[in-house]
């Protein structure tokens, strides 16, 4: 307290006098009102108080069972999951080699400046613990949650990131000859996989490893058995959505990339690199649709989208599957029958269906309003997440496609996606849907 006294003191005798001393000159005699001295002692305090107070404020919230900075108990977990550490290394499922990353912008350059920092530590038992024994509870994640996870990231920036390498992968996709491109088979003879699906992915996994070494990377050619979707940061990709389309030479094809937090998506990027649609959105920033001209606009693509009122007035997006037989075959054959059939034997009428191979881009096409839904089951999280928060963003609704389900989770393989509209209409449009399964439902397993 003395010596801020003192720098307040000297401070108010800083005048023409005082110099004037200092210059070995006479000046006329210096006197120090005791009120000037009361001010200099108060002005010191101020500055003591004031520097206290901007260190206090540095410091982050302290959240606490009882403390939550959303006024509830929700968040008891959150400062478990905000743990600081920098040894972490980003997992990895399979050994896959590329090429090191040459960045030739300064926007590209920047991909290895921003590398934020999120760990998991052991868990405890809490409202939001799951029974998996992942921190939260995905049933009870909302979005005020969500926000409190990711303040600490520049989402926007990761976004950015995300289209950079999207832009990369795309290159690397048309300049690849299918008709001499190596594939395989995995399940069966309708689910291939190509060296270029491989080369694609390990070009992403090593772009993302050098800019977020701290973050999970769930992808699906490096994907191993058991591996599963976890609270912390984690990009989901699929390098080539639409691998069959890609192997005609069909060009509806789309690299798909998100970063998900507290197993929820908060980034998508999904890009077809044949008609350079650029899909994205970021969470609380809406959606957008980037041309190959580069004009940009906000979905959906009408700004005041029609009421959605009977399935017999839609759009509907479909697709086949690799599995060709059994129960959840018969199933989404009959439903697709239904949806085609006239109400005179008991269906729809939809105006019509569409089957584009690639679900990253049906949900896209509904984001956009092209179609006005896209009903699916039997896909993985990865064809799926980037379009889950594209769909949202643009006001769509995501439900399952399995009847009764109006959140599901991520990893559960059925999904049920209605364009923009008032929320009425858009349950309507789902309840019809579900109106056609007579009670039948998928059953997928949800880990490979």
């Amino acid at each position: 307290m003395p010596i801020y006294f003192l720098v307040g003191l000297s401070t108010s005798l800083n005048t023409t006098a005082f110099r004037q001393r200092l210059l070995h000159r006479r000046p006329r005699p210096l006197s120090v009102p005791p009120a000037l001295v009361l001010f200099a002692a108060f002005q010191s305090f101020a500055r003591f108080s004031t520097g206290l107070l901007s260190v206090r404020k540095r410091q982050p919230p302290l959240l606490s069972p009882h403390h939550s900075p959303h006024g509830g108990r929700k968040n008891c977990a959150l400062r478990q999951l905000l743990h600081h550490s920098s040894n972490r290394p980003l997992d990895r499922a399979n050994s896959i080699k590329s090429p090191a990353m040459s960045f030739t912008n300064e926007s590209e350059a920047s991909i290895s400046s921003i590398s934020p920092v999120f760990t998991r530590t052991s868990t405890t038992e809490s409202p939001l613990t799951s029974p998996d024994g992942s921190s939260f509870d995905v049933k009870v994640v909302d979005n005020a949650l969500v926000d409190c996870l990711t303040r600490d990231y520049d989402l926007e920036s990761i976004c950015s990131i995300l289209i950079q390498i999207a832009y990369r992968a795309g290159d690397m996709i048309v300049a690849a000859d299918p008709s001499v491109d190596d594939s395989d088979t995995k399940n069966n003879s309708s689910d291939r996989v190509t060296a270029t699906d491989k080369a694609v992915e390990a070009m992403i996994y090593e772009s993302l490893k050098a800019a977020f070494p701290n973050f999970d990377f769930l992808g699906e050619e490096t994907f191993k058995e058991g591996q599963k979707l976890t609270d912390a940061p984690t990009f989901v990709v699929d390098p080539v959505d639409g691998t069959l389309n890609f192997i005609h030479g069909f060009p509806n094809v789309a690299i798909s990339l998100a970063l998900t937090v507290a197993r929820k998506p908060v980034v998508g990027v999904i890009y077809n690199p044949f008609r350079r649609d650029l899909f994205t959105a970021v969470k609380g920033k809406g959606a957008h649709l980037t041309r190959f001209d580069g004009r940009k606009t906000a979905l959906p693509i009408k700004k005041t989208p029609a009421p959605l009122t009977s399935l017999n007035d839609c759009l509907v997006a479909v697709e086949w599957g690799n599995q060709r037989n059994g129960p959840n075959w018969d199933l989404r054959t009959s439903v697709h029958k239904k949806l085609l059939s006239s109400k005179d034997e008991g269906g729809a009428m939809v105006h019509s269906i569409r089957s584009n191979g690639s679900a990253a881009l049906d949900f896209c096409y509904v984001a956009a309003g092209w179609f006005d839904a896209f009903w699916e089951a039997g896909v993985w999280i990865w064809d799926v997440c980037a379009g889950c928060i594209i769909l949202q963003e643009a006001g769509g609704l995501l439900a399952s496609a399995n009847p009764g389900d109006w959140a599901p989770e991520l990893e559960g393989r059925c999904y049920f996606a209605v364009r923009g509209a008032p929320e009425d209409g858009q349950k309507k449009i789902v309840e019809e849907v579900w109106g056609l399964m007579d009670g039948k439902t998928f059953t997928y397993p949800v880990r490979k």
